[in-house]
Order: structure tokens, then C-alpha cells, then sequence
């Protein structure tokens, strides 16, 4: 645990302004709280599609204006730039100007191109000439141009890339310093997961505002204003009508993204409340499955989703009706230019050419601009990022560890003196911690502070350390108030060991040269290897250590996870021993650990306390009974002070805690009398290489699994502690991988992650399987499908209609010339019309379609996830946040096998194929010689997306190793402040960010070739092809309009073509989609409590027994859990299981619940094998209580009410097993009573507070069978108190089965069942086990906190 998580729990949830509808039944939401009526839904279904696709509803209507987001200038963020930086910068304003001019220079080339192709009459010497030389003239120019283009977009795409990369990297380095000066009280206010977002995505952001996108916009403004300046200049009359219709084609697309922007924020919001049910129902499946919650998730989740669905109907109609309409403008706006064209030539007012010149230049000038305003949003999104990163940059700390003012004495003896000190803590200033606190601490003396959670304990280590000033009074270091002095200085002067402690992500030996206070550098390594060495001796770490296959430079893993966690506290012990402090500060350094490591650890803070001044906080009180003095704490206040004997002689607080804590020992004769413990959460004795499976309490806690240290031999020892599963999960499962500790690199999972993609693509798809899920929508599709077989004939009809005009054009007699020009027009005018029902029906349909899809290949997945057995979600690759992303992620992308994408392949298939035969009727060689250059176009198309898309993924990718630390650091801040390591960190991150600065300079001159090629390539197709084509009119060939027709059509086929191969990644995502998909649909549960079969015995009285159980866990087959274990409850006793972790006693409640099923052997309940019941009806009879169990993000009543059979409960109900539980009381002195929100994971809460809603949420159910899996193991002893007075209460006249390492809970059940190797190793009640003097009689003497009479 980092510091961070040392903070009070306070007592009180922070207040609520909004409290949701209660439901009982809807328990498993996390945004939505509304409930939806069935008779509501079925009125709204029959309304119409469109009343109910664009009906507004309530909350929509009344929802505020939003308030601006705050942003900078835009200047304002080249305010990092150097001289270099804004050079660069002005190069590539050159280049885009330049690149910007091309597109309109080239109207003019083409309209003097086509004017002498229509001007060419075989019986006039001068026509022939003039198309001879013009297509020569022509065909150079076009030349030309492609080289200047290539020139100036390379230049653009190049310095424009580098200067973004080099004044983003300075940003990075910038953020992240400032971020590791911020004092604590700041982190507090601010998400640690919204700061290690910022410095990737933000400071990305900001990149893209400095970068590429700053020269697009730019490029397309200049071509937007070039191209009206040459349209106006060549016809000013034309350019005017045309300008007067671009506000409508404007209008359409803001229209469009409008719609689009809305529906998609409000669709992802829908989503959102349903990934929130997914996420929370996954994460907490075992909490899910106990109370019987799988079909109340999947109604909830269904509901969610539908609300989603029409949010999607709306963004696709909206999309599909922007689409069509602005086709339908475009194509319109064609047909009145020619229509008025043709009248301006008439009247001599217009030329032909100047007709199609004017006409390209504004329609391009206008796509251009339309083309720039998705980039202008680039530039907000970075403006907007910069507000927060840069204003963090220029924060100014009020306790700032880099900063070199404040004293530093040359001398520390290490008297602390707090002096009617008052606080609260900056995020809660309305709930006091310390009150007028005053006490002394000489030096070189252990204080120890005991007390409930929240009574002030940590804050004291939090302002020794200077995490936080006082709000009142003082804290002293040798009579110098600690304000006064240099942060960093007076932190160089403090080692703390907390109970979790934060293990960086490198190896041992770097881990513990963090706690140098001084520079590593100016010792050599020979020097630092003694120090290590000296330092972990201190700490009785050396020995682990040694046997490791790398010894001091293994990797401890991501937060320390490649060890247990007897070896990270004894490897934090070393790093505060090398740092020689003169004070040191112990919080809950043992209470984690069992008491194998507790033992080594104790003994190495015994040491490492020696000479020293030390603040130690213990809930184990026999930890602290040698302290020089102990002060009980409660509410802020000193209530006790004294040592351990003064205080339990007085018969006060402190003698309470003691008591709850005291066991019966053995009589009085008995040879281990007067033993004294040490007391642990586990057992000491010799345990085999057996590890328990990953297994996670009724909360879902971090599930745990016994690591063994290696040996050098590779024979495992005994393990140490219980470690997590994500580190199981970085281990190999395999206990012969396990004797290895070497990971793989980040390179090496990333290509067998590459790999394992390649294998899945091989595998194939039943497409018809994925299309009969759409089966309800098929007329939909069909319709869709021809209508995007309409849509691919568009452009192709339009280059035949297009060279008919440019004929008409020609034609000398001006009546006939206009009245064709006018019947071409209407053309237009019916392939507008055509084009916008063809559009509208494509992607209208076809989405509607693939919405649908997505919505039942979700609803179809989740409700087979929620029914699989819990072993899977044992494996590695089933872990929440990957299935949640499945459900997120794969069911949308499965659209691209069926909906809109799948529309688009057809469209352009189809308009390649309308467009080659168009070409090839037309002319067969202009054809052929067009198809050559069509690799070439295409393959410029392809450089051009690969440059701008693939390029930003390749820098990312490139930045992840750097921002992997940043996010370390920024997570684990408070222990990176306390070490004082902020700088070492900001030089590791900068020098972990040259490789990729240097890859991405690298390659944005690799990068800038295809975006450069791509316009390059078309205007050298072009030179080619008008060239050959007037060669074609000279030779007598083809006419004028057949060549430029044909022409046409193959290059919009071409370009058809070249967009085809864009859609490959998809059509690949969308493969392993469906593939991923399907294997959750087609997976059948072992045991699936969804199923109506099984037995429902009618008089069920609570008699749980296990025969000749084995069993190994399905991730571990080779590891034997059980081996014939055999215990029994009889009706209305408390059975109690006891023995080291992974002995298996865990994995009895698991079988009971039918979590797991047994290898051989049986798990009965009344005798009936739990095989042979009904799963939902067998878990109605029980109910589990663990550790730190999971509460939903709702209300106090949702969550008791959870627990009630159906989810349903009365106030009454509730309020009843709130009262049994020993919780009502404290529920109603809240300002909400029982619609508190409890927050997520119920962190509003203290630890005993959320066990005794979850013990109230257990009673509510009125279980035969209570199951009890260490509920108290985690609390303190005042907490403790309470909960097992809870506990006590509610196993009265229950059959009640406990786990539990403190061995005072458990002393009076009526049998005790000693656990070993998988099989019961003593049996009785705990007199008969203290006088057989065993195992059990160990395991008492080790927690006697006193001589027993």
C-alpha cells in the first residue's frame, strides 16, 4: 500500500445533492437510477419510428446549458517553444501555403486541357495544333506541379511534426516535474487516474495543436481562399450564385455533426450506465452469484442497453439524413452552376473553360474549408488540455520539496513536539481529525499511537512528514517549528514502513538505493553493492534475496507484485535503513503479513527502531507492549497515555483493547502457561509447496494465493504471505515458471500478443451464423444493400453526365448548346434526388441494422458471462477490465461484418464496377492506360492515411515505456515524496523519453513521403492521361467526350479502389470480434445457476459436511488443495475452520456455494450432494460475509436490500437486519439515513462499517446457513469489537461456518477443525485442542497478548 492509502477512513460519507430512485430490484446499476416501467416501454414502442427516434425526453429538455470548458489562447501554447521550435514552425507555414495553392493552380491546368479537347475539330489545322500542344504544355505543367506539391507537403508534414514532438517532449518533462512538486493536500483534490491521463492524453492533445493538424488547416484555408480568389477572378458573376449556395451545403454538414455530436453524447452516457452494470457485476461476480443476482443484472443491463440503442437509431438516422442531404445539395448545386454557365455563354458573358474553372476552383476552395473544421477542433481540444496542464505547470506549491528555501540544521537529535495542534484535511474541511493535540516525543524513544480508525493516527505520521501544515498550532523538530525548515532536507531526515509499502517497478537493488538521501552518484558501485548488501542484512532480508535467480537485480514487478509480502516490507525496511534516518514512522508495518514473515519483519524493525525516534501505529497491540509510550487516541484527542503495563493496570480504553484481543489460554499447569506471543494473521508451522487457487471473498477482495521463495536448487520452500491476483496473474500459473521471478519483457508480450492475433485471424467465422443474429432486420439490410449498389453508381453516372456538359459546351449553335446544357442539368438534378435516397437508405438501414446487432450480441454476451462458473474468471485472460472491454468494444465492431462499414465495401465495389465497365465501353485503351496508374493512386492514398493515422499510433506506442513511469510515479507520489526521489524520477522520465523523441524526429521524415505522394501521384496520372488521351482525339481514335468519360470513370474508380484497402484493419477488427464473441456465446458454464434443474428439498435445516473431499482449482491442476477433507455443522452450531493460508480453508465455503465442484469425494447440505440441488435454490439457503466485501455504488438501502431473495425488501425488512447487524443506529444519524450513497467499492464507508451492512445485507436473507470467511481480519480492535458483536448475534440459532486467522473470534464455537495440508489435522472445541497441546495449542500460545493465571 502506498501512503496514499494510509489516509483515515472517515467516519462519515461525504454528502450526496442527489439521491436516486430506490429500487430494490435495481441494485446492480452504477449511473442510471431510473427505473422503466414495462407498461411505459410498450407505449413507447408503439409510437411511431420517428417520434420515437427524435422525441425529446424530460431530462433532455429541462438538462442546463453547459458551461463553457476553460481554454488558453492559442498562442498561448507555443509558450514552451524555443527559437529553433518557431523556425521550424515558419517553414512549414511556407510549405502548407504552398501545398494549399495546388489544388486550385490545377483547375486551371484542367480547364485549359478540357476547353481544347472540346475545342478540337479534325477539319481546323489551329484546334489540332492547340490540343497538340496544349496537352504537351499541359502535361508538363501538371508535372510540375506534382514535384512542387510533394516539395512543399513534405516540408509542411516534417517541421510541423518536429516542432510539435520537440515542444510536446518539453511539455511532458515539464508536467511531470511540476506534478511531483505538488504538495498532498493537492493530490487529494485531484483524481491520481485523471493526472496519469493527462500527462498521455492531454499533453498528446496539446501535441496535435502544435503539430500536423496546425499545417492542414493552414494547407486548406489557403486553398479555400486561393480557389474563390480564382473562381472570382475568372467569372465573378458565377462565383457569386455559387457563393450564395454554400451556406446550404454549410448548413447541411453543421446540421449533420450537430446531430451527430448530440446523439453520440448522449448514446455513449447510455452505454456508459450500462458498461458501469457490466463493470460492477463482473468485478464483483462472486457477490453477484451468492445472493442469486445474475438475472436482476441482466434485466438491469438490458434495460440500459435499449435506452442505449435508441440513442444509436438516432446518431445513424441523423448521420445517414446528413449524408444524403448533403449529396443532395452538392449534386443540386452541379446542376444550377451549369444551367446558369450555360446561359452566361450564351449571352458571351462566360467561356466554356472559364465556366469549369470558376466552377472547380470555388467547389474545391469550399471543400477545403469543409475539410479544415474537424481540425479546428484539434486546436480547442488543445487549448483546452493546455488550460490544465500548463496551469499546473506554473502552480505554485505551499509545500514544495524542490524548492531550496527553509532551514537545514547540520545537526538532527530528533525531539518532535506537536503543540495544541488542530486539523482537518483540505478535501474535508467540515470533519476535524486532531483536536488541540499536544504530545511529546524525545529522542531516540518509540511512541506507539493506538486507537479506531479515524481517531487521528496516520494524520500524526502525515505531519511529521509534512504532507500537510497544521490548521492550527505547531509541530516541532528540536524546538524548530518543521515550517520553517526545507521540506526536502527534513524529509531526507524520516523513514517510514507502512503496511502496504509501494515497491517501484525495477529491481531490488534500485528499489533500495531509493532511500539514499544523499546522490548515489558520488559512491561507487562497489560501495553501493556493500551498502545493499549491509542494509538488507539489517532488515533479514538477504537471505530471500539471495535465492532469487538474479539476486539484488531481480524485478520486483509492477507495485512490488513479484513478491510476497514479507519480502516487500523487508526490502522497504532495507531502503529506510540505507537511509539512516533519525526518525523513523511505522504504520501497521505486520499487520498484513502471517507469522512466518510477521516474525522476520518485527525483528527487523526492532533493529532498525534502535537509537532512532520512532512513531509507531499498531492495531496488534502486542507489536507496541515494549514501547517507551503509548497513547490512545480516539476522535482526535489524547483519551490515555503510558506504557503497556501503566495502561492495562488502569482498567481504561486501553485495557478494552487489549481484552478484545485476549484468548483463553492453557490451565494453569499446562507447560506453555505464561507463553507470550507474537501475534500474526497466520500460522507458524511447516507448510508444503500446496498454493491455494486465486480466490476471492464475498467482497471480491483482491483474491490470494500462497508464493513460495525459491531456492537456489529450485525446491520450493514455504510460502510467506498471500499475494493478489494481478500478480499471480504477471507470474506464469505454472509452479516450476514460478521458481523463476524473470519476466517478459514489454516487447516480448507484445509480440506474442501479435502473434496470438495472427493465430486468431486464421481461424474462420461463420458469417452466415453472425448474420442470422440479425435475422429481425433482414428486409433492412436487403433494402440497404441495393441502395448502396445505388450509391456506387453515383459518381460513375455523374463523369458520364459531366462529360456530356463539358461536350455541350462546345457546341457552336448557343440555342442548341443551352438547350442540352439544360437537360444535363435537370440530370443532375434527378441524380441529386437519387443520390440522397440512396444515401439515406444505405446508411440508414444498414446502421439501424448493425445497432440492433450490437445491442443482442451484448445482451447475448453478458447474460452468458453472468452464468459461467467462477473458475472461469479464475483465468488470466477473463479479468474484468478485459471483459468489460469485450462488451464495450467487440460487439461494435462486429458492425464491421454487417452495418455501415460493410455498406461502404459494397458502395465501392460497386462504384469500381460501374466505372470500369462505364470506361471500358468507352474506351478500352485510356482504360487500361489509366488501370496502370491505378496502384499508384491508391497506393499514394494509402501512404497519405497511413501517415496521418498510423504515425500518431507508432509515437504513442512508442511513448508507452516513459509513460508507464510517469504513471508509476504519479500514482505512487506520496512515496516518491517521502523518499525524496522527485528528481530522480523527472531524469529517469526524461531519459526514457529521448529514445521515442528520437524515433518519432526519425520518423516524421519518413512519415512526410506518403503523406506528400499522395495528390503528387493523381496529378502525374493525370499529366499521363490527358496527355495519351488527346493523342488518342489527334489519332482519330475516340472523340473528345468519349476519352474524357472514360477517363473519368476509371479515375473515380480508381480512387474507389484505393479507398477499399482503408477498410482491411476493420475488416480484421471486426474478425477477431466476432471470433471473440461467439467463443463467449458458444461457451457452455460447468455450473450454471441460470438452469431450472436440480432438487428443492422443502424442509431445509443448514447441515453443511464435506466427505473425502479432493479438489485442485481448474487454473492449477497440479496443485492439490484438498485431499480428503472431512468436517461437518451439525443444525444451529458455529463450526470453525483454522490453519495456515492455502491449507484450504477457503475453498470449503467456496464448494459449499458451489463456487467450484469437488474432484472426488462430495460437499452436502442435509445430507444431498450440492451437485444434486438446484444452484439458485442452494445459495438461497446460505449467506457469506468476507473480508472486504463489495458494495455496489448506491445507496445504504440498495445494497442490505441486495441480499433479500429477488433483491426485493420492504423499509421494515431492512431496517430490521440494519438493527440485528448493529448498524441502524449509525445509518440514521446520516443527513440521508439509508439513501447515503455509499461511493464505489463503498469508500464512503470505514472498513467496519461496510462489514456490517454486508452482515445486515446476509440477514436480510434469512440464511439456514451463515458463512463467515475472516469478517474482522482487516479491522481494527474497536471496529472489531462491534462487527463481532454483529457477527455473535447473527450466528444465534443459525448453523454458522467461520474463518478466522484471530483465534480469539473463534474460541468459544462449538468445534474448532485444524486445517493442514488439505485434510483436518485436530478436531474439537478450543479447551479440548489448548489441552491436547498441538497445533492448535501453538497457534494460541503465538496470539496470547498475557500470562494466563
Amino acid at each position: 500500500m502506498s501512503a496514499a492509502s494510509t489516509y483515515e477512513t472517515i467516519e462519515m460519507p461525504e454528502k450526496h445533492n442527489t439521491v436516486p430512485t430506490v429500487t430494490a430490484g435495481n441494485v446492480d446499476a452504477e449511473v442510471e437510477k431510473v427505473a422503466i416501467s414495462p407498461t411505459a416501454t410498450n407505449k413507447a414502442e408503439k409510437r411511431g419510428l420517428f417520434s420515437k427516434l427524435f422525441s425529446k425526453s424530460k431530462s433532455q429538455k429541462e438538462k442546463p446549458k453547459e458551461e463553457p470548458k476553460p481554454k488558453i489562447g492559442y498562442f498561448e501554447l507555443y509558450k514552451y517553444a524555443t527559437f529553433q521550435d518557431k523556425l521550424l514552425v515558419f517553414f512549414g507555414v511556407l510549405g502548407a501555403v504552398g501545398h494549399g495553392l495546388g489544388m486550385p493552380l490545377m483547375t486551371i491546368i484542367f480547364s485549359d486541357i478540357t476547353g481544347a479537347y472540346f475545342r478540337f475539330d479534325p477539319s481546323m489545322p489551329a484546334t489540332v495544333d492547340h490540343l497538340d500542344d496544349q496537352s504537351r504544355r499541359g502535361a508538363v505543367y501538371f508535372v510540375i506541379l506534382a514535384v512542387a506539391l510533394f516539395i512543399c507537403a513534405y516540408a509542411q508534414m516534417t517541421f510541423f511534426l518536429i516542432a510539435g514532438e520537440n515542444q510536446a517532449r518539453r511539455i511532458r518533462e515539464l508536467y511531470f516535474k511540476a506534478l511531483l512538486r505538488q504538495d498532498v493536500g493537492w493530490f487529494d483534490a485531484t483524481n491520481t487516474g485523471e493526472l496519469t491521463t493527462r500527462i498521455t492524453s492531454d499533453t498528446a492533445l496539446i501535441q496535435e495543436g502544435l503539430s500536423d493538424k496546425v499545417g492542414l488547416i493552414i494547407q486548406f484555408c489557403v486553398t479555400f481562399l486561393s480557389g474563390f480568389v480564382i473562381a472570382y477572378f475568372k467569372s465573378w458573376r458565377l462565383a457569386l450564385v455559387l457563393t450564395a449556395c454554400l451556406p446550404l451545403i454549410m448548413g447541411a454538414a453543421g446540421l449533420m455533426a450537430r446531430a451527430l455530436n448530440e446523439s453520440s453524447a448522449s448514446g455513449n452516457t447510455a452505454y456508459a450506465a450500462a458498461g458501469g452494470v457490466a463493470q460492477q457485476v463482473l468485478s464483483g461476480i462472486r457477490t453477484v452469484v451468492s445472493f442469486g443476482g445474475e438475472k436482476r443484472a441482466v434485466e438491469r443491463y438490458d434495460m440500459l442497453l435499449v435506452k442505449a440503442e435508441k440513442e444509436a437509431i438516432k446518431k445513424s438516422v441523423s448521420s445517414a439524413g446528413g449524408i444524403a442531404l448533403v449529396q443532395l445539395i452538392v449534386f443540386c448545386v452541379y446542376s444550377m452552376a451549369f444551367w446558369y454557365g450555360a446561359r452566361g455563354i450564351k449571352q458571351g458573358l462566360l467561356t466554356g473553360e472559364e465556366v469549369l474553372n470558376c466552377f472547380f476552383a470555388l467547389i474545391i476552395g469550399a471543400f477545403s474549408l469543409g475539410q479544415a473544421v474537424p481540425f479546428f477542433g484539434a486546436l480547442a481540444s488543445a487549448q483546452g488540455a493546455a488550460y490544465h496542464v500548463f496551469g499546473t505547470i506554473e502552480r505554485n506549491s505551499p509545500i514544495d520539496a524542490s524548492s531550496p528555501n527553509g532551514e537545514r540544521p547540520d545537526h538532527v537529535d530528533g525531539d518532535i513536539v506537536f503543540k495544541g495542534v488542530s486539523f482537518h484535511y483540505p478535501s474535508r474541511p467540515d470533519v476535524p481529525i486532531l483536536k488541540d493535540f499536544s504530545l511529546n516525543i524525545k529522542a531516540g524513544t518509540t511512541v506507539a499511537l493506538v486507537g479506531a480508525s479515524g481517531s487521528g493516527k496516520s494524520t500524526i505520521v502525515k505531519l511529521v512528514e509534512r504532507f500537510y501544515n497544521p490548521i492550527a498550532g505547531s509541530v516541532t523538530l528540536d524546538g524548530r517549528d518543521i515550517s520553517s525548515l526545507n521540506v526536502g532536507w527534513l524529509r531526507r531526515q524520516i523513514g517510514i514502513v507502512s503496511q502496504e509499502p509501494t515497491l517501484f517497478d525495477t529491481s531490488i537493488r534500485s528499489n533500495i538505493l531509493y532511500g539514499l538521501s544523499v546522490d548515489p552518484a558520488k559512491f561507487s558501485e562497489a560501495e553501493l553493492d556493500q551498502m545493499v548488501e549491509k542494509a538488507c542484512r539489517a532488515a533479514n532480508a538477504w537471505g530471500f534475496i539471495q535465492n532469487l535467480p538474479q539476486g539484488v537485480h531481480t524485478s520486483v514487478g509492477e507495485a512490488g507484485g513479484m513478491l510476497s509480502g514479507g519480502q516487500k516490507q523487508r526490502i522497504a525496511i532495507a531502503r529506510v535503513v540505507i537511509r539512516d534516518p533519525r526518525i523513523l514512522l511505522l504504520d501497521e508495518a505486520t499487520s498484513a503479513l502471517d507469522t512466518e514473515s510477521e516474525r522476520l519483519v518485527q525483528a527487523a524493525l526492532e533493529t532498525a527502531a534502535t537509537g532512532r525516534t520512532t512513531i509507531v501505529i499498531a492495531h496488534r497491540l502486542s507489536t507496541i507492549k515494549n514501547a517507551d509510550m503509548i497513547v490512545v487516541m480516539s476522535r482526535g484527542v489524547i483519551v490515555e497515555t503510558g506504557t503497556h503495563d501503566e495502561l492495562y493496570a488502569k482498567d481504561g480504553v486501553y485495557r478494552g483493547l487489549v481484552d478484545a484481543q485476549r484468548l483463553r489460554g492453557r490451565s494453569a499447569d499446562s507447560p506453555s502457561a505464561s507463553a507470550e506471543d507474537l501475534p500474526a494473521l497466520g500460522e507458524v508451522e511447516e507448510i508444503p509447496a500446496v498454493a491455494e487457487e486465486p480466490r476471492k471473498s464475498l467482497g471480491d477482495a483482491p483474491a490470494t494465493i500462497d508464493i513460495v521463495e525459491v531456492d537456489p536448487t529450485g525446491a520450493p520452500a514455504k510460502p510467506t504471505r498471500k499475494e493478489s491476483l494481478a500478480a499471480v496473474a504477471r507470474r506464469n500459473s505454472s509452479i516450476k515458471r514460478q521458481n523463476s521471478l524473470v519476466r517478459k519483457t514489454k516487447e516480448e508480450q507484445e509480440e506474442e500478443e501479435e502473434k496470438r492475433k495472427a493465430d486468431l485471424l486464421k481461424r474462420k467465422v461463420d458469417l452466415w451464423r453472425i448474420l442470422r443474429f440479425n435475422r429481425p432486420e433482414f428486409w433492412y439490410m436487403w433494402i440497404g444493400i441495393v441502395a448502396a449498389c445505388g450509391t456506387g453508381a453515383v459518381m460513375p453516372v455523374f463523369s458520364v453526365i459531366f462529360t456530356n456538359i463539358l461536350r455541350v459546351f462546345g457546341i457552336q449553335d448557343l440555342d442548341e448548346m443551352e438547350r442540352q446544357a439544360n437537360r444535363y442539368a435537370l440530370y443532375f438534378l434527378l441524380l441529386a434526388i437519387a443520390a440522397f435516397v440512396a444515401y439515406f437508405l444505405q446508411f440508414g438501414l444498414l446502421r439501424i441494422a448493425g445497432d440492433k446487432l450490437t445491442t443482442r450480441l451484448r445482451m447475448m454476451s453478458f447474460q452468458s458471462l453472468v452464468k459461467q462458473e467462477i473458475g472461469f474468471f479464475d483465468e488470466e485472460d477473463n479479468n474484468t477490465g478485459a471483459l468489460t472491454a469485450k462488451l464495450a468494444e467487440d460487439a461494435t465492431l462486429v458492425q464491421g461484418l454487417t452495418g455501415a462499414t460493410f455498406a461502404q465495401i459494397v458502395g465501392l465495389i460497386s462504384n469500381f464496377a460501374v466505372g470500369l465497365t462505364i470506361a471500358f465501353a468507352s474506351s478500352w485503351q485510356i482504360t487500361l492506360v489509366v488501370l496502370a496508374c491505378v496502384p499508384i493512386i491508391a497506393g499514394g492514398g494509402y501512404l497519405q492515411l497511413r501517415s496521418l493515422t498510423g504515425f500518431g499510433q507508432k509515437s504513442r506506442k512508442a511513448y508507452i515505456s516513459a509513460n508507464q513511469t510517469a504513471n508509476e510515479a504519479i500514482e505512487c507520489v506520496r512515496t516518491v515524496q517521502t523518499l525524496t526521489q522527485e528528481q530522480a524520477f523527472v531524469d529517469k522520465y526524461a531519459k526514457l523519453v529521448e529514445v521515442p523523441h528520437k524515433m518519432v524526429i526519425n520518423g516524421a521524415f519518413v512519415s512526410a513521403v506518403g503523406f506528400a505522394s499522395a495528390e503528387s501521384t493523381v496529378f502525374l496520372t493525370y499529366a499521363l492521361a490527358f496527355f495519351y488521351g488527346a493523342r488518342l482525339i489527334l489519332w482519330g481514335t475516340y472523340s473528345a467526350s468519349t476519352v474524357l468519360r472514360a477517363m473519368f470513370a476509371i479515375i473515380f474508380s480508381a480512387m474507389a479502389a484505393g479507398q477499399l484497402s482503408n477498410f482491411a484493419p476493420d475488416a480484421s477488427k471486426a474478425k477477431l470480434a466476432a471470433i471473440a464473441v461467439l467463443d463467449i456465446l458458444d461457451r457452455h458454464s460447468k455450473i450454471d445457476a441460470t438452469l431450472t434443474s436440480g432438487q428443492r428439498p422443502s424442509d431445509t435445516r443448514g447441515l453443511p459436511s464435506t466427505t473425502d473431499a479432493h479438489f485442485v482449482y481448474p487454473t492449477r491442476p497440479d496443485t492439490k488443495v484438498l485431499r480428503g477433507l472431512n468436517v461437518r455443522a451439525d443444525v444451529g452450531k458455529t463450526v470453525a475452520l483454522v490453519g495456515h493460508s492455502g491449507c484450504g480453508k477457503s475453498t470449503v465455503l467456496g464448494l459449499l456455494e458451489r463456487w467450484y465442484d469437488v474432484a472426488s469425494g462430495h460437499a452436502d447440505l442435509d445430507g444431498l450432494d450440492v451437485r444434486e440441488w438446484n444452484t439458485t435454490y442452494l445459495r438461497e439457503q446460505m449467506a457469506l460475509v468476507g473480508q472486504e466485501p463489495v458494495l455496489f455504488d448506491l445507496s445504504i438501502r440498495e445494497n442490505i436490500a441486495y441480499g433479500a431473495i429477488g433483491g426485493v425488501a420492504t423499509s421494515e425488512e431492512i431496517e430490521a437486519a440494519a438493527r440485528q447487524a448493529n448498524i441502524h443506529d449509525f445509518v440514521a444519524s446520516l443527513p440521508q439515513g439509508y439513501d447515503t450513497l455509499v461511493g464505489e467499492k463503498g469508500g464512503q464507508l470505514s472498513g467496519g462499517q461496510k462489514q456490517r451492512i454486508a452482515i445486515a445485507r446476509a440477514l436480510i436473507r434469512h440464511p439456514k446457513l451463515l458463512l463467515l470467511d475472516e469478517a474482522t481480519s482487516a479491522l481494527d480492535s474497536e471496529s472489531e469489537k462491534v462487527v463481532q458483536e454483529a457477527l455473535d448475534a447473527a450466528a444465534k440459532g443459525r448453523t454458522t461456518v467461520v474463518i478466522a486467522h484471530r483465534l480469539s473470534t473463534i474460541q468459544n464455537a462449538d468445534c474448532i477443525y485444524v486445517v493442514k495440508n488439505g485434510r483436518v489435522a485436530e478436531s474439537g472445541t478450543h479447551e479440548e485442542l489448548v489441552q491436547r497441546q498441538g497445533l492448535y495449542a501453538d497457534l494460541v500460545s503465538q496470539q496470547m497478548l498475557h500470562k494466563m493465571e
